[in-house]
């Protein structure tokens, strides 16, 4: 994500671009969000606002609670939508964040974020190299003077390649099951020994390759252009028969560490793969 500075340099480059082309408040200006430009559109059927041209990707409208069933009515008990791959959206009813990390070597190139209350929407336009913001609402209630409650959200983005010239360093763990390590926001997955071919996880939310232990040794494949980086010891596994409340610490596996993918170990019934990888971009 961009720096703050470099952040509030887009902003004022956006108002420069858009000031003049309409008489907005201070509130529909983004007057407590530095990274967009923030318009109330009146939509065509009940407030609801539809994407702008020029997008080639949508997660299409989505209902608050974010919880649904085929019919679009609320699930009990809930399940949450599946947000389009990369994106994470969290939010109270009343706010909203929104963050989107690269998944198969795909960036966001720009993307409008339709967050719809009462009549109106607020419409945020954010353009290339933001990846993510807080705080956002639907239009004023001028009732109370408060926004009013989020009623649907609609995500409208282009995807580029991330070839910046630069590699994409990630830490990755193999296994299905994930672990959030208390108020710190750590995170892991472990491979349950069961003979199934699980996924290693890069950032968390990106899928990198595969991981299986057959034959006595654990097989490593990495996928979608995804290696290991050219680091001392990029692989690491740690053998448990109890799986640790605490991420293991990468200094302390003592199973293996090196840079081979394809790793004799005797068997046990869980296993932390720990990855340092790598997406760059073709030459």
């Amino acid at each position: 994500m961009r720096t703050i500075k470099s952040l509030l340099f887009v902003a004022s480059l956006i108002l420069v671009m858009f000031g003049c082309q309409s008489d907005l408040t201070d509130q529909e200006l983004g007057k407590d969000n530095p990274l967009a430009i923030v318009e109330v559109v009146v939509g065509d059927t009940g407030g609801n606002v539809d994407c702008p041209d020029g997008y080639g990707y949508s997660s299409g409208r989505i209902n608050y609670p974010f919880v649904y069933d085929d019919d679009g009515d609320p699930l009990t008990p809930d399940v949450p939508v599946v947000w389009p791959d990369g994106f994470t959206i969290i939010t109270d009813g009343n706010t909203l964040s929104w963050s989107y990390t690269p998944v198969d070597g795909m960036c966001l190139d720009g993307i409008t974020v339709i967050v719809k209350g009462g009549p109106k929407a607020n419409v945020y336009t954010y353009l290339p190299g933001v990846d993510g913001d807080a705080n956002l609402t639907a239009p004023i209630n001028p009732k109370n003077n408060k926004p009013y409650g989020i009623s649907n959200l609609t995500l409208c983005y282009n995807l580029t390649p991330c070839g910046n010239g630069e590699c994409q360093e990630e830490t990755a763990w193999g296994g299905n099951t994930s672990v959030n390590v208390g108020d710190s926001g750590a995170w892991w997955y472990y491979y349950i020994n069961n003979g199934e071919v699980q996924t290693i996880w890069a950032g968390q939310t990106i899928n990198v390759g595969t991981v299986v232990y057959t034959g006595g040794q654990l097989v490593i494949i990495l996928t979608g252009g995804w290696e290991l980086q050219d680091v001392e010891e990029p692989v690491k596994i740690q053998c448990y028969e109890t799986i640790p409340n605490d991420r293991p610490a990468a200094g302390q596996f003592t199973t293996y560490k090196g840079d081979d993918l394809t790793v004799p170990v005797t068997s046990c019934n869980y296993f932390a793969i720990h990855l340092d990888v790598q997406l760059c971009p073709e030459e």
